[in-house]
């Protein structure tokens, strides 16, 4: 999934980020995967990617307004 996120292949990406989220939680994964649905306007999907990811201690500020913009898009 990240490399397709590198290649700004953002369904690619939530394709296999999706995938390997079934297997195992990856923070990191989880907001790349959240980004991901926010970058093709899945406003409702982000919103539910970033739910889950600013429970995390370690979340961003980024995070958050990312979570803030998918809001706003829904």
């Amino acid at each position: 999934g990240k490399e397709s996120y590198d290649n700004l292949q953002y369904k690619d990406a939530i394709y296999f980020f999706e995938k390997g989220l079934k297997k195992k939680d990856n923070p990191e994964a989880r907001r790349k995967l959240g980004e991901s649905y926010l970058l093709t306007n899945d406003y409702k999907s982000a919103v539910t990617v970033y739910e889950g990811t600013v429970a995390y201690m370690d979340n961003a500020d980024k995070d958050r307004v990312n979570y803030a913009k998918a809001l706003m898009g829904v």
